[in-house]
């Protein structure tokens, strides 16, 4: 699957020729094949939804849940009302933000898993909707320990991908103990 990240610019809502742009470039995206969305957009969450119903009528998209800001806190409630809205809207499968330095979203500055949130939102969504960012090793053996070794984990860097297979199949200390 060729994918591409679409990130709308601000301040929303954009102009109307803005939008025509928008859906140009899509349909030049699905021309060329492309066939996977991983959706980030700043906007009112019913527009996005709007905008994910959009894109799911011609490619598989992955929307984000969470903030990049470190300093706003979202709780549960919304997390869980988010996926929902997002995943009845079209997307394939949500994604839990964490950002490349694995500490904010779904995680405390301090790179803690924030497990009370994990937990709620596990209660409400299926685990194989939902593509959690964990691009620490902490993060990564965490959320495999809870969720076993083919949970869907994103924000891998590039050189940490046979570290992570080997904490999935029980290779590394953190998780050998789980396949004795």
């Amino acid at each position: 699957m060729k994918s591409v990240f679409v990130r709308a610019p601000n301040p929303w809502p954009l102009p109307h020729p803005c939008v025509c742009i928008f859906l140009l470039i899509l349909d030049w995206l699905v021309s060329l094949s492309f066939s996977g969305f991983h959706l980030f957009l700043s906007l009112p969450h019913k527009k996005k939804c709007e905008y994910i119903e959009k894109l799911a009528e011609h490619v598989t998209v992955f929307s984000e849940i969470g903030s990049k800001d470190e300093k706003k806190i979202i709780p549960p409630y919304k997390w869980i009302r988010q996926m929902k809205a997002e995943l009845n809207a079209g997307s394939w499968k949500v994604i839990g933000e964490a950002r490349e330095s694995g500490s904010v979203g779904l995680f405390r500055s301090s790179g803690e898993v924030r497990q009370g949130l994990v937990e709620e939102i596990l209660t409400e969504i299926p685990t194989e909707k939902i593509l959690w960012e964990a691009p620490l090793k902490a993060q990564q053996v965490w959320f495999v320990e809870l969720l076993g070794q083919n949970v869907n984990l994103g924000n891998i860097s590039g050189n940490e991908v046979i570290s992570l297979e080997t904490i999935r199949v029980g290779l590394r200390g953190d998780t050998f103990n789980q396949y004795l």
